[in-house]
């Protein structure tokens, strides 16, 4: 069984950016606000998801182009970018 996964709150929104495949279902969708995603939703993919949520947590403000199908690796370089501060 497939678990949906979301994160954020998107009333209201300008956009919703799908990547992946609704029919399979496996897929991310995020919720853009004035250029910023401002909440997603995904299924069938468990390390996007978490990712998503993760950098939710973590107050990271990212455009739907920067997550692209990969949030995973968004939250890498963000937390790597944070180990390098002193």
């Amino acid at each position: 069984m497939k678990r949906l996964g979301c994160v954020g709150h998107a009333a209201e929104r300008d956009s919703v950016v799908l990547h992946g495949d609704v029919d399979k279902p496996e897929f991310l969708a995020y919720y853009v606000k004035s250029g910023r995603v401002a909440a997603a939703a995904g299924l069938g993919r468990g390390k996007g998801a978490a990712a998503l949520m993760r950098l939710f947590t973590i107050r990271r403000d990212s455009t739907a182009a920067d997550l692209g199908g990969s949030p995973a690796a968004v939250l890498a370089a963000a937390q790597r970018t944070a180990l390098d501060k002193p």
